[in-house]
C-alpha cells in the first residue's frame, strides 16, 4: 500500500512539474502572439 501511495505521489509531482513547465513555456508564446 505504501509503495502504491508513493507511486501516485511521484506521478502527481511529475504531472504538476510538466504542467508548470508547459504553462511557463506556452503563456509567454501566447502573450507575444497577441502583441503582433
Amino acid at each position: 500500500m505504501c509503495l502504491v501511495l508513493t507511486g501516485l505521489f511521484c506521478q502527481l509531482i511529475f504531472v504538476c512539474v510538466c504542467v508548470c513547465a508547459f504553462c511557463l513555456f506556452i503563456i509567454p508564446l501566447i502573450k507575444s502572439g497577441e502583441e503582433f
